[in-house]
C-alpha cells in the first residue's frame, strides 16, 4: 500500500497507455488498437508535436528575470545542454536534454 502512489502514475502514464493499446491489439488480434497505439506513439514522439505539448504545459510558468532572483551561496543545475532562446535584445538560456 505504501508504494501505490509510485505505481499508479506509471500505470496511467501516456506511454503505458500506448503500450497497453499495442499489447491489447496483439493479444486479442485487434489491429485497430495496435495501429492506434503505434500512431499515437509516433506522433507524440515527433519534435513538432512534443514541443507544442511542452509549450502548452510551460505557458503558465514564465522565466524569472535575473534581477528578481535572491542572492544565494550555491546553485545546483541538474540538466544537460544549453539552448539560447529569445530575440537579440532579450536572450534567455534554457537547459535542454541533448
Amino acid at each position: 500500500m505504501i508504494y501505490l502512489h509510485k505505481i499508479l502514475p506509471l500505470i496511467f502514464s501516456p506511454l503505458m497507455l500506448v503500450i497497453g493499446l499495442i499489447i491489447l491489439g496483439i493479444i486479442f488480434n485487434l489491429r485497430k488498437f495496435s495501429l492506434i497505439g503505434v500512431i499515437v506513439l509516433i506522433l507524440s514522439s515527433l519534435p513538432i508535436i512534443s514541443n507544442k505539448f511542452i509549450a502548452y504545459l510551460e505557458k503558465d510558468y514564465q522565466p524569472i528575470e535575473i534581477s528578481e532572483i535572491e542572492n544565494v551561496d550555491a546553485i545546483v543545475v541538474l540538466s544537460g545542454m544549453i539552448r539560447v532562446i529569445g530575440d537579440e535584445e532579450n536572450l534567455k538560456y534554457e537547459f535542454t536534454i541533448p
